[in-house]
């Protein structure tokens, strides 16, 4: 054996937090039970100039649409978690899931729905840090 090394940072945990990440996004209504609506832009004054600098975004919930309250609290974002880690192991066998959580927060019932297409395009920088398994038949 030459050598062995490992990324502590590539694993399980970090697919199934990209996964929960996407599944923010991805809510069929807002928790209060309303039709999405746009958003408005902000008048003139206040809106920036397309040149200037963006602030970063956050790698899990980029442009996240269930309220910051709901992401905010622990309870609901476990259950995501918990429910984030089902729709993996589902969508290692199928190319959709469906995954819900009932009381996911404040009497909100969360549904959406998942490809492994849309996984598989989030979490493009996780898989292109894997390495494939050596050619045993090489070495045999």
């Amino acid at each position: 054996m030459l050598g062995v090394a490992w990324d502590e940072t590539l694993g399980g945990a970090a697919f199934t937090d990209k996964l929960a990440g996407l599944m923010l996004t991805k809510s069929k209504k807002d928790p209060k039970g309303n039709k999405r609506v746009r958003a408005r832009r902000p008048p003139l004054a206040v809106r920036r100039s397309p040149h200037a600098a963006r602030p970063p975004r956050a790698a899990c919930v980029r442009g996240a649409r269930l309220s910051p309250r709901a992401r905010a609290a622990p309870q609901s974002m476990a259950k995501l978690t918990a429910a984030a880690e089902k729709t993996k192991i589902i969508l290692s066998a199928n190319k959709d899931a469906h995954p819900t959580i009932e009381g996911f927060y404040e009497d909100y019932d969360y549904r959406a729905s998942v490809t492994r297409a849309e996984f598989q395009d989030v979490a493009k920088d996780l898989f292109s840090r894997s390495v494939p398994p050596p050619p045993w038949k090489d070495i045999i």
